[in-house]
């Protein structure tokens, strides 16, 4: 067994003793190394040993030479990745839970206690506080819109950048990890691309394009800045690849240990203003139950 094939399987099993949803279990990663070691086709050899699609796929667009190593490079990077996405869903799903709670809260004050205060001796007939309920209403639909922005991706200027700069690390350090292990630039692309959605999959796929065609390359933000485009062309061109993709991708992770944090204090900031004002609006409709209830109006 070569040593890179060992590297693999060691990487696979820690993953899996961690609990990482990359890792395979000691005799799954032997598996997959014997049949690497065989001559089976990867993706005949990861569909028996259970291995992540997302490591999967690249190598097979890219068509690497070294699939060992490019499967443990794809793993460090994924890593990274899933680190960043994790702190950016959980950012999402804050405003989700102030909503649901909030929600609960209104309820138990407008369906509980308003009928339980109303049968006091001294309460008056009961009131529609409409304009304290609409704007209850208006701060939870405003917290839900968060969520889904945040969770959806959106390509917002306030929020949709920490998600637009992790598609650009995942991409670049895929090209690094890709042409590290014997593949083309183009294909390499066509590879990395495999990480990414929308309008940046599309940037991605005509970079190729344009790569196989010796065509000039198309403008790629958001995927790429027009510096990081311009540097990868001549790099390419000079043969200085290795190198410039290597710049690029710490360039990337140390501005994601920045971009990714700062992005969750935004939407945080965000949902506990919003959750204040909801909060707010559920007192004062307590208040005007209650004020009714004990002074007869």
């Amino acid at each position: 067994m070569s040593a890179e094939l060992q590297q693999l399987q060691a990487s696979l099993v820690r993953l899996h003793a961690s609990g990482h949803p990359l890792g395979l279990s000691r005799d799954r990663a032997a598996g997959l190394v014997r049949d690497l070691e065989g001559g089976v086709p990867l993706p005949r050899a990861a569909a028996r040993a259970g291995l992540a699609s997302d490591l999967v796929a690249p190598c097979v667009q890219a068509r690497v030479s070294d699939q060992p190593q490019a499967l443990a490079a794809l793993m460090r990077v994924l890593g990274t990745v899933t680190a960043h996405r994790r702190v950016l869903r959980s950012a999402g799903g804050y405003p989700l839970v102030l909503a649901v709670v909030i929600a609960l809260t209104g309820a138990l004050v407008s369906g509980v206690m308003g009928p339980a205060l109303a049968i006091l001796p001294l309460a008056a007939g009961p009131s529609s506080p409409a304009l304290l309920w609409s704007a209850l209403a208006g701060a939870l639909v405003a917290l839900l819109v968060l969520a889904a922005a945040v969770l959806g991706r959106l390509s917002l200027p306030w929020i949709g950048s920490a998600w637009r700069g992790v598609e650009g690390y995942a991409f670049l350090a895929g090209l690094e990890a890709l042409t590290g292990a014997g593949a083309t630039l183009p294909d390499a692309v066509c590879g990395a691309s495999v990480w990414c959605r929308g309008a940046a999959r599309a940037r991605a796929l005509a970079l190729a394009r344009a790569l196989n065609a010796g065509h000039s390359l198309p403008e790629l933000a958001p995927l790429l800045s027009p510096l990081e485009t311009s540097m990868l062309h001549a790099s390419a061109r000079s043969g200085a690849l290795p190198a410039t993709l290597t710049a690029l991708v710490q360039q990337r992770r140390l501005a994601l240990a920045r971009q990714v944090p700062a992005q969750a204090i935004r939407v945080h900031t965000a949902s506990l203003v919003l959750a204040g004002i909801a909060m707010a609006v559920v007192g004062g409709g307590f208040f005007s139950v209650y004020s009714q209830a004990v002074g007869g109006g």
